[in-house]
């Protein structure tokens, strides 16, 4: 891959009028030098349109489109993908920036790692509320088999080989998926070609009082078990009664959760017994990342324990 590969940057966006123009100039500050910007606005009714009228007039680098009713979050980022003219994809959201050298960053990397299609990085969490800011650190290698039991890699920046795959990586414009769209993307581009992540902070995530797409548990679980029955017939038999024990938690059910445990022992103690000890790793890691500030921890032990826990799907 020539180092001058075009690398276009997909950003989907609805009603960020105020803060459009400081995520583009996070993308056209970057020290790569052949970029460019596709924005994608999704049926806004605020000022977005005109704002980013201005920002196509000042910069050569910058296209945008609009929807004429709204696609969600997938739908637009597809649009952006049609649209967009780079044999490297990356998407960044609206309301987030990426990093000095991010770009730059990724280019190297897949530069080095030809058999990589896709490659994520860590990524800063920045709260608005208070100002502060954690660093996700998730795990560097995982294979495809791993991103089904979890979002390990967590991603809010992904860039894409999109000569790596068959078709153009397009995420999934199912509305149920909504909130795993991303997760959903990882998973079938890590079943074509090994995945990796950068161990670097390029991206800023942005938590805010404004909407996002999934807000809440509720929609968090309508979208793992959206996953699920896209992915189940991948999954083994242990995966799959792990989202189910995870939405039952979700829902508050800790004795129901107990009770599916119990009852799978009598026919398959193997499978029970590892997803116990994936739940209770998985809890304890989250308790003390939260602890020590390492929200990334959670997910590093997981692929640890699956690691050790050689799968085939069935």
């Amino acid at each position: 891959m020539a180092r001058n590969t075009l690398v276009s940057v997909v950003i989907p966006t609805h009603n960020r009028a105020k803060e459009i123009p400081e995520t583009v100039e996070s993308v056209l500050t970057q020290t790569a030098q052949n970029v460019e910007v596709v924005v994608v606005d999704d049926a806004s009714t605020d000022d977005t349109p005109a704002i980013m009228e201005q920002l196509v007039a000042d910069n050569a680098r910058v296209r945008f489109a609009r929807n004429a009713s709204s696609l969600g979050p997938g739908g637009a980022r597809n649009r952006g993908v049609q649209l967009a003219e780079g044999d490297l994809l990356a998407f960044c959201d609206d309301d987030d920036r990426l990093l000095p050298g991010a770009l730059a960053t990724m280019v190297e990397f897949l530069d080095q790692h030809a058999e990589c299609g896709a490659v994520s990085a860590w990524h800063e969490v920045f709260r608005a509320a208070s100002n502060r800011a954690v660093v996700y650190r998730g795990p560097l290698s995982y294979r495809a088999e791993d991103l089904l039991w979890s979002n390990v890699v967590a991603i809010p920046f992904l860039m894409v080989r999109r000569s790596a795959f068959a078709e153009d990586p397009r995420y999934d414009a199912d509305p149920q998926l909504a909130g795993a769209e991303d997760w959903d993307l990882c998973i079938r581009c890590a079943n074509e070609r090994p995945m990796r992540t950068v161990p670097s902070v390029l991206y800023q995530f942005r938590q805010h009082g404004g909407q996002r797409v999934t807000k809440g548990i509720s929609g968090h679980q309508r979208s793992r078990r959206a996953l699920l029955a896209k992915h189940q017939t991948d999954m083994t038999s242990a995966c799959r009664l792990y989202h189910e024990a995870i939405l039952l938690l979700q829902d508050g059910q800790r004795s129901a959760v107990l009770r599916r445990l119990v009852s799978e022992f009598a026919d398959n103690a193997r499978d029970s017994s590892f997803v116990a000890t994936m739940i209770l790793a998985s809890t304890a890691a989250s308790r003390v990342g939260i602890r020590f500030r390492d929200p990334g921890l959670s997910s590093r032990v997981l692929c640890e324990i699956l690691s050790r826990r050689p799968e085939t799907s069935s």
